[in-house]
């Protein structure tokens, strides 16, 4: 996975497929988004 941040978004793409799509994230969703991530918010049980 590779990201790219700008001054109002996020670019997120596959690394292995360069050509494939591009997701974009505002800053601040991205933000809640590690936040979340950090926090274990999208652990599951195993």
């Amino acid at each position: 996975v590779e990201v790219a941040s700008a001054t109002a978004a996020v670019f997120v793409r596959d690394s292995k497929d360069i050509a494939g799509p591009v997701l974009e994230f505002g800053t601040r969703d991205w933000a809640e988004f590690l936040t979340g991530v950090r926090g274990g918010e999208f652990d599951h049980a195993r």
